[in-house]
């Protein structure tokens, strides 16, 4: 995930864990959230 949309591992392992988990994760890191809205649980 992170290499596929050129973030962190680390802003990835979060975003891994609310798909696994089926919740959504809630973020103030914009970039982060635009680069994965439409495709994760990120808002």
């Amino acid at each position: 995930m992170a290499a596929a949309y050129d973030r962190s591992v680390y802003d990835c392992m979060y975003v891994a864990m609310a798909v696994v988990s089926k919740a959504q994760m809630i973020t103030a890191d914009r970039r982060l959230a635009n680069t994965l809205a439409a495709h994760d649980p990120v808002r």
